[in-house]
């Protein structure tokens, strides 16, 4: 008996989400679409194939289907293949014999599909590359911090660490915390990736934190003349660690970023008292002949430095639109000596009231791509490799949009909880200029080079965006028939390219199977040995539990 549920979903959520479900009542499959939370809609055409149905081995239910990778449908997603394309899944289910709410027997994950095999970690390359010695972790964090205190930490574990700043708002609920890390000693470095650990004790107050690299061993501070301060990595709810490709790696030490400064942004709506948090990031790196061939850094756009902060979001819908001046790649890539640079990720970020959101880049007068999610959900974040990497030029311009939903008068954009922002994060190699050029461009004046400026933004308020969201836009018969087609043409055809999925449920655990792989869901119930820095590495079971 039962039902299941799979969905490819941009962010995570249902909102947005290309779904099959199978019913054990009728033992079809219903091919489907969600724009929100709730039943999901039937798709005009059904581009899932039923292979097999019937109860597993441990009392569950499997159920094996199949469709092509582009069914060319305008209610479906499209499965990428790769190593450089993880793709969100969802998955629901229950034991009734028809679909109906799942409450909290759901799943929202990430794989990446290649040749029919799944890669379940992200970082299973950096953690091989540590455990052959070839690459090291340092590790940079809080140490019982206490949530919403107004002084300055003072206990702080990482070595050579330090606290220097924390700022509490009016509103009682946001508090930012600052630490610095002197890295300026260590040999010529290269960070190849990074990821975050959140206490969980405190996962619902740490609202997102940022890391930043200075070309001081001070973070800037005290006149240290450590420049801007490069943004080089942020975390926020759904946020994925940071994987950088084996061509580029973020330059510290000797010949790159001297310090790195953590900012992190705690939320505390209810006020609650003695909360600590020993949240942080672990730095994956390389040195000496393991160095890479290109240096790698991010770009910032939209609003990076929250310009716009104060100005009142209207009730309802309304659509704010920076621009990043043609003149600043034109001036970057002129002193990096570059004719191009190449974007390996990208990652868009709005606050709760974020509807929809998009970057056009814009080169010689034409639109050359854009990249947006239609369905925005601030619970699932976080930056993705692109499918395909892609080049800028010198020239090329970027317009960003973020449209906001909001019954609420009163509104702000800002820093604080209950704010909005609009800011698109990019990653490229090679890295232009980064211990002079902060990497925003914008709607910005702060510490960036005229060139990067946008002294004006625009707000307007449409009546619907309908326009822009092409998914779930229903096909017509004639397109229904012509993927039929295609089908018959797959069975004819192996190098047709194609996903077959088994699905299996069981009672506790769920797992998602493709070609005999399978991925747990799992968090890490207890901290992390610490690998130091001469490259000793410890190795720590961890715990299967509760949560995607």
């Amino acid at each position: 008996k039962g039902w299941l549920g799979f969905g490819i979903s941009p962010m995570g959520a249902m909102d947005g989400a290309d779904i099959v479900y199978y019913q054990t009542q009728s033992e079809t499959l219903t091919d489907a679409w969600a724009s929100e939370n709730g039943s999901p809609l039937p798709d005009t055409c059904n581009d899932w194939n039923l292979v097999s149905s019937g109860p597993s081995a441990d009392d569950g239910l499997t159920v094996e289907m199949w469709r092509l990778l582009d069914t060319k449908d305008p209610q479906d997603r499209v499965i990428y293949t790769g190593d450089n394309t993880p793709t969100r899944v969802i998955l629901a289910w229950g034991d009734s014999a028809t679909v109906g709410y799942h409450g909290t027997n759901r799943v929202s994950t990430m794989i990446t599909i290649d040749q029919g095999a799944l890669t379940p970690d992200p970082l299973v390359e950096a953690k091989n590359e540590v455990s052959a010695g070839t690459a090291f972790v340092l590790e940079f964090d809080h140490s019982n911090y206490q949530v919403s205190q107004t002084t300055v930490p003072t206990s702080i574990t990482s070595p050579a660490t330090k606290a220097f700043a924390t700022t509490s708002y009016a509103d009682g609920v946001t508090t930012y915390t600052e630490i610095c890390a002197d890295v300026s000693s260590m040999a010529h470095s290269q960070i190849i990736a990074m990821e975050h650990d959140v206490t969980p004790a405190t996962l619902a107050n740490v609202h997102h934190f940022v890391v930043l690299g200075y070309s001081d061993g001070n973070c800037g501070q005290s006149g240290g003349g450590g420049g801007p301060g490069a943004q080089i990595y942020a975390w926020a709810s759904g946020t994925l660690p940071l994987v950088i490709p084996n061509a580029a790696g973020i330059p510290f030490g000797a010949n790159g970023f001297k310090s790195f400064r953590m900012q992190t942004h705690f939320d505390n709506p209810s006020q609650a008292s003695g909360l600590l948090d020993s949240s942080g990031v672990s730095v994956y790196y390389v040195t000496g002949a393991n160095l890479r061939a290109n240096d790698a850094m991010m770009v910032i756009l939209g609003d990076p430095s929250v310009e716009s902060s104060g100005e009142t979001v209207p009730a309802g819908l309304s659509e704010w639109t920076f621009t990043c001046p043609s003149s600043c790649l034109t001036k970057q890539m002129s002193d990096a000596g570059v004719s191009e640079v190449t974007v390996f990720s990208r990652a868009l970020h709005m606050h709760a009231t974020g509807t929809y959101m998009e970057t056009t880049i814009t080169r010689d007068g034409d639109a050359l791509r854009t990249d947006k999610i239609e369905y925005y959900n601030f619970e699932f974040q976080g930056a993705l490799r692109e499918p395909n990497t892609y080049t800028l030029k010198p020239g090329d311009s970027f317009t960003t949009k973020c449209v906001y939903d909001t019954t609420a008068s009163g509104m702000e954009m800002g820093l604080s909880s209950d704010d909005e922002m609009c800011m698109d994060f990019i990653m490229i190699w090679p890295a232009l200029n980064p211990m002079t050029w902060d990497g925003q461009c914008g709607y910005t004046t702060d510490s960036t080079p005229d060139e990067c400026q946008s002294s004006s933004y625009t707000m307007t308020q449409p009546k619907d965006i309908k326009a822009s969201r092409p998914f779930g836009t229903a096909p017509s018969a004639d397109s229904c028939t012509l993927v039929s087609d295609r089908r018959d043409e797959e069975d004819k055809d192996e190098d047709e390219p194609s996903l077959i999925i088994p699905v299996a449920i069981a009672v506790v655990v769920v797992v998602l199977l493709v070609a005999g792989v399978v991925i747990y869901r799992k968090t890490r119930s207890a901290p992390r040995n610490k690998i130091d820095e001469s490259g000793g590495a410890k190795v720590q079971t961890e715990k299967i539990e509760d949560g995607p």
